[in-house]
């Protein structure tokens, strides 16, 4: 075998998302990876009667032929993901039989993953379809904004009118409003045309975001400046804020203006979550698979149950003021760094967004 071969082989598989364990054609298990050692597989011999893994490898073994696929749930008292569960009679080349292999894949976590895929594809269909709303919007846009412009210099050299009473003035017709009058509803006009612009911009940078200029980043330096950006919001809110960024965590690759923005905007959302003060708090770790975690969390009011699983659509909002952007746009930047998001929240308790990441 090539030096090294085999060190490499075990990162693969301690790597893989399905937990796979080795047995000998005795039914040892001679081999699992790191998905399957957090199951807490242990010997067949000391697994109970019915347990699935143990009749699906004995079968395996005595038949020397593959089981499965069969689904199941529960591996280990404190799993409680449903897997598909599969085993492979394994021979060299010579038809001898060499033991058994078992594969457990999480079924939660393949749906997840094509949920991510429909959700990307649903994104790039978008994108093409803005460039041509950019262009049929936006124009018509610019030009109310130019006429109205127009429209507001004309106003200011228009007479002052009184209604009926002013029989001297130029415009003695009784329907027409003052000048002020006019001006206050053209004015309305105008900050309803730059509140759509800014809505559709939103909408464009979410769709076509700036493209992604990915680099080593050390997170311990880029959580302590959202710290300093986010500590004049929690002061004004009376929130205790607390970092937990070990100087030793490994970098991970990513566009640092983009992931600021998703954490700054995640930090800001759990201030406004907390209006009579609380605790906001960000920290990182190392996890398994070469990954690394970021987590925010607040104290707040937390998130009904009934919009857990909106919170990230597009436009979907329970502020007054809210344009439903911020949270999409958190999801977008993580997806583009494929990366995970996880929420937990409990109304009136709080919520944790946590953020998972590849090493660099």
């Amino acid at each position: 075998m090539i030096p090294g071969a085999a060190t490499d082989l075990e990162s693969v598989m301690d790597n893989l998302e399905d937990a796979v364990a080795l047995f000998s054609p005795r039914g040892e298990l001679i081999f699992c990876n790191k998905a399957m050692s957090a199951l807490q597989l242990r010997a067949l011999h000391s697994l109970p009667a019915d347990s699935a893994v143990k009749q699906i490898v004995e079968r395996t073994v005595a038949g020397r032929k593959s089981q499965g696929p069969i689904s199941i749930s529960g591996l280990d008292p404190g799993d409680t993901a449903e897997r598909l569960m599969v085993t492979h009679a394994i021979e060299d080349t010579g038809g001898r039989f060499l033991g058994a292999m078992l594969v457990a894949r999480n079924i939660g976590y393949l749906s997840q993953v094509h949920s991510t895929l429909n959700y990307s594809r649903k994104l790039a269909a978008l994108g093409r379809l803005m460039a041509g709303v950019a262009h049929e919007v936006k124009n018509p846009l610019n030009a109310m904004t130019i006429h109205l412009e127009l429209l507001k210099q004309k106003l200011a050299r228009q007479p002052v009118t009184a209604g009926a009473s002013n029989v001297g003035s130029r415009n003695p017709d009784p329907g027409f409003a003052s000048a002020p009058d006019v001006t206050k509803h053209v004015d309305i006009i105008g900050k309803e045309i730059r509140r759509l612009d800014e809505v559709l911009n939103g909408f464009l940078k979410f769709a076509r975001p700036d493209e992604l200029k990915l680099q080593p980043v050390h997170l311990a330096t880029l959580i302590s400046d959202i710290q300093t950006s986010v500590t004049p919001e929690a002061e004004r809110r009376r929130i205790t804020m607390k970092v937990d960024c070990p100087e030793t965590l490994p970098e991970i690759n990513a566009d640092p203006g983009m992931l600021s923005q998703a954490l700054l905007n995640l930090a800001l959302n759990g201030c406004q979550a907390m209006p009579d003060g609380g605790n906001l708090k960000l920290s990182c770790r190392a996890t398994s698979r070469r990954r690394v975690e970021i987590d925010v969390e607040d104290t707040g009011v937390g998130i009904p149950p009934e919009n857990l699983g909106r919170i990230f659509d597009l436009y979907f909002t329970t502020k007054d003021q809210g344009s439903g952007i911020g949270l999409s746009m958190v999801y977008r930047i993580v997806q583009l760094h494929d990366g995970e998001v996880e929420v937990q929240s409990t109304p009136g308790r709080g919520t944790r967004f946590r953020l998972i990441f590849p090493q660099a």
